[in-house]
């Protein structure tokens, strides 16, 4: 197990800052069985520190159609339940980290639809607003989910992406 400062690309708030590491170990990627959703765009960091210097196994945007999937039943079956029971419980600390994990999710489903690993979170909500799927108004919405993790508004929005998203992706992959 090594851990790696966290490459500049992806150190924006809420996800991470200049100070953040992260444990490289193994397979606990997306499509692994040893998947921690904790290690916020674990695929993407790995593809990012080991770019041409050795192949990946099982990324998820090889396979965007089986990534797609398994994100929007790891959002229906696990992340919206939580999250709703967190914010009916006023908790707002955990359901605010688990908003960052599915937002991020939601990030990465954005780029792995087109076959690509998320490079950069810089302006992120713009440049995923640009692509050819993407919802009406996701840069707003996206911002503010990200502003506002443990409101029970961004937890509606995000969920509005997630069913949205689902729609225009499935038309895109066609």
């Amino acid at each position: 197990m090594s851990s790696v400062a966290v490459p500049k690309p992806f150190c924006i708030r809420p996800f991470y800052d200049l100070t953040s590491f992260i444990e490289i170990d193994g397979d606990r990627g997306f499509l692994s069985g040893d998947y921690k959703p904790e290690l916020l765009f674990y695929d993407d960091i790995t593809r990012f520190i080991k770019k041409d210097k050795e192949e990946l196994i099982n990324s998820p945007w090889e396979e965007p159609s089986n990534s797609l999937a398994l994100a929007q039943t790891r959002w229906k079956d696990n992340g919206k339940p939580l999250i709703k029971a967190f914010l009916k419980n006023r908790d707002r600390f955990n359901a605010k980290s688990l908003m960052i994990q599915y937002a991020a999710l939601y990030i990465q489903c954005n780029h792995w639809v087109d076959g690509k690993p998320v490079e950069d979170l810089h302006r992120i909500a713009s440049s995923i607003n640009r692509m050819p799927y993407s919802p009406v108004n996701l840069e707003d919405r996206l911002n503010f989910i990200l502003e506002c993790s443990g409101h029970h508004h961004a937890f509606t929005a995000l969920d509005q992406l997630y069913t949205e998203s689902a729609k225009k992706w499935a038309l895109y992959l066609l």
